[in-house]
C-alpha cells in the first residue's frame, strides 16, 4: 500500500509538528515509508492530492485539513485516514475517531474502511 501523509503544520497552533516523528516511527513499524505532503494553502492541498498516486491519504490535522482532503478525494477510489491533531477535532469526535493514543490513531488510519 502506498501512503501519503498530508501534514497541516499549523494544526493545534503548530503543536501537531511535535508528533510527526512518532507517527513516522509507527508507520515504519507497519512497514510503510510514506510520502509527505505539506501544502501551504487549500489550492495546494487539492493539487498535491490530485497529483499523488497513493492508495491512502492520511491527514495529520483537524477539521479544516480533513474537509479539504475529503473534497479532493471525493470522486476517487482512494482511502482517507485521519490522525486528529487539530484544536477542536469536531469531525473526529463525531466520527468516533478522537479517543486513543497516537499509535492507536495511526493504526486506525491504516485500517480498512467500514
Amino acid at each position: 500500500m502506498k501512503v501519503v501523509l498530508l501534514i497541516n503544520h499549523f494544526a493545534k497552533a503548530g503543536r501537531a509538528n511535535n508528533y510527526v516523528e512518532q507517527i513516522l516511527s509507527r508507520l515504519k513499524f507497519h512497514g510503510l515509508s510514506p510520502d509527505i505532503l505539506s501544502p501551504n494553502s487549500t489550492d495546494e492541498v487539492k493539487k498535491e492530492i490530485s497529483e499523488s498516486t497513493a492508495d491512502r491519504i492520511i491527514v495529520i490535522g483537524g477539521d479544516g485539513s480533513l474537509h479539504y482532503a475529503a473534497n479532493a478525494l471525493a470522486e476517487t477510489n482512494r482511502t482517507l485516514g485521519l490522525i486528529p491533531l487539530g484544536t477542536g477535532n469536531d469531525a473526529a469526535r463525531a466520527l468516533g475517531l478522537s479517543n486513543g493514543s497516537l499509535n492507536e490513531h495511526v493504526d486506525r488510519a491504516l485500517d480498512e474502511p467500514l
